[in-house]
C-alpha cells in the first residue's frame, strides 16, 4: 500500500510518502526492498547541511536506476495521476 500525505503551513509546503507491507517480503518483492535499502543507505551518507534535496533525490534515483528499477520510482517527475476536473483543474 503506498501512503502519501502533503501539507501546507504559513507558506512551508511538506510531502511524504510511504509504502506499508504486511509480512516479510519474498521474491521480487525482497529484491526492490534491497535496492531501496541500498539507494536510502548511500544517500544519508551524502547528507550535509545547506545541500539541496533535489542532489540527494538524483543520488538515490541513480542507484535504483542502476538496479534497473528506475522506470517505477514516483518521482517529482514521475508522480501518480491526479484526478481533474472537467477543465483540467485540479481536484481539491
Amino acid at each position: 500500500m503506498v501512503l502519501d500525505a502533503g501539507v501546507t503551513w504559513g507558506g512551508y509546503f511538506a510531502n511524504v510518502t510511504g509504502t506499508v507491507r504486511v509480512g516479510e517480503p519474498a521474491g521480487e518483492q525482497r529484491r526492490v526492498f534491497e535496492i531501496v535499502l541500498e539507494a536510502q543507505s548511500e544517500t544519508i551518507g551524502l547528507v550535509r547541511h545547506g545541500m539541496r534535496a533535489e542532489g540527494l533525490d538524483r543520488v538515490a534515483m541513480g542507484v535504483i536506476a542502476c538496479r534497473g528499477r528506475g522506470p517505477y520510482c514516483i518521482t517529482r517527475d514521475r508522480a501518480w495521476p491526479q484526478p481533474r476536473g472537467p477543465r483540467g483543474a485540479l481536484h481539491p
